[in-house]
């Protein structure tokens, strides 16, 4: 066999559990629930909350948003 054809072999690993963790995040939660983990992983990456630069932005109200429009 060729090596063109290599996407056709099965995988030596499995896909990172994240991309099932998002996945379901997306199914329960919808856009929301994606938003959410994203926002965890930046705060992750950014480290502990007192060595920050700039604080957290205002939380957004979907519901208010909705009734003021």
């Amino acid at each position: 066999t060729s090596n063109a054809d290599y996407l056709q072999h099965a995988t030596a690993m499995p896909l990172h559990p994240a991309a099932s963790h998002w996945r379901s995040a997306h199914e329960i939660e919808g856009p929301a629930g994606v938003a959410w983990l994203l926002w965890q992983d930046i705060l992750r990456c950014a480290g502990p909350a007192e060595q920050r630069m700039a604080s957290a932005p205002p939380f957004i109200d979907a519901a208010l948003l909705r009734t003021e429009g």
